[in-house]
């Protein structure tokens, strides 16, 4: 199963958090990249900020770009997948 590397920032910092996964699809990669999302936005509300958009790019382990994801916790997503 190929491992990806989700990278995130939550919107209210300009770090970049990054954590490898294994992945069997599309189905499974846009799966984890919401639930990032949702939890940057559980963490922010916990730190009493501001509903911030956050950020998730996933890239192969050979560093090619797969998708990305914007967007608030428990709302919509903008999902963009790359082209191949």
């Amino acid at each position: 199963m190929p491992t990806y590397v989700y990278d995130l920032n939550e919107g209210d910092t300009s770090d970049w958090e990054d954590e490898d996964l294994e992945c069997e699809g599309r189905g499974e990669i846009e799966e984890h990249a919401r639930r990032l999302l949702d939890e940057a936005g559980v963490r922010q509300a916990a730190r009493g900020s501001a509903s911030l958009p956050s950020t998730v790019v996933v890239y192969q382990e050979n560093g090619l770009v797969v998708m990305s994801a914007h967007g608030w916790s428990g709302r919509t997503a903008r999902i963009l997948w790359s082209r191949r």
